[in-house]
């Protein structure tokens, strides 16, 4: 399920009329909600957090980049690693030139240091395929896989990390965008997520429209903000 600051009516247009929670049965006139696009469910806030569910579920928390050595490399297709990225405390994707991805999970939250190069189990992922990859086969393809902390630079944190695990292949990224103060990142599940860095505003938008807003971390449920949040999507779509 992911968050949405209000309701979706732009996209679907049965919400226009507000929507039931379909955990309570509340009739709900206005978002705030949580949406699930699989299965149509949807739940208010306070059932989704008796659920456990978190207003950053389904998006990129953390970005890390690479020192600028020796590219890392794909050995089977030649794709270069571009950047880290961060899905939830015991998940992580790295980004290649060629938008295919290694997807790297772990037993428990990596710590600092090495802890990035003890995944306990690794996936590629291209064209929302993906192939899970043996350990002892992974050195063989990213020799530098169980190494690569040290080419890791400083987390650039888009927002606090989710603690709930999410299906990776629906938070994979697609494409990459960034100029001087904007962060672009288009995910798998036909969502996009854009971090304006100079005004502290992220914003979620779902088919080039904006259905969730963050400043400075908090949510943003006033309706009356939607504008300015399609205002930045709209803007990263004729600069990307």
């Amino acid at each position: 399920m992911r968050f949405f600051s209000w309701l979706p009516a732009a996209i679907e247009p049965e919400y226009a009329d507000g929507f039931v929670c379909d955990k309570c049965g509340k009739e709900c006139m206005k978002g705030a909600l949580f949406h699930d696009d699989s299965t149509g469910t949807d739940y208010c806030l306070d059932c989704g957090d008796s659920d456990g569910l978190d207003t950053f579920c389904g998006l990129v928390s953390s970005l890390y980049f690479f020192s600028e050595e020796e590219p890392l490399r794909d050995v089977q297709t030649k794709g270069v690693a571009l950047f880290c990225y961060r899905i939830d405390s015991v998940t992580l994707g790295i980004y290649f030139g060629d938008s295919s991805n290694v997807i790297l999970l772990y037993d428990s939250p990596p710590a600092g240091g090495t802890g990035f190069d003890k995944p306990a189990r690794i996936s590629r992922v291209q064209s929302r395929k993906e192939e899970r990859i043996p350990l002892s086969q992974a050195k063989n393809r990213f020799p530098w896989i169980f190494t690569f902390s040290s080419r890791v630079g400083n987390e650039v944190v888009l927002h606090p990390s989710c603690k709930k695990n999410f299906r990776f292949v629906d938070v994979i990224v697609e494409d990459f965008y960034a100029d001087e103060t904007i962060i672009g990142l288009t995910l798998s599940s036909e969502y996009m997520q854009i971090f304006d860095s100079s005004s502290g505003v992220e914003v979620v938008a779902k088919e080039d429209v904006a259905v969730a807003m963050f400043r400075n971390w908090n949510c943003v449920i006033n309706e009356g903000e939607s504008s300015v949040a399609q205002d930045i999507v709209n803007s990263t779509r004729v600069n990307n």
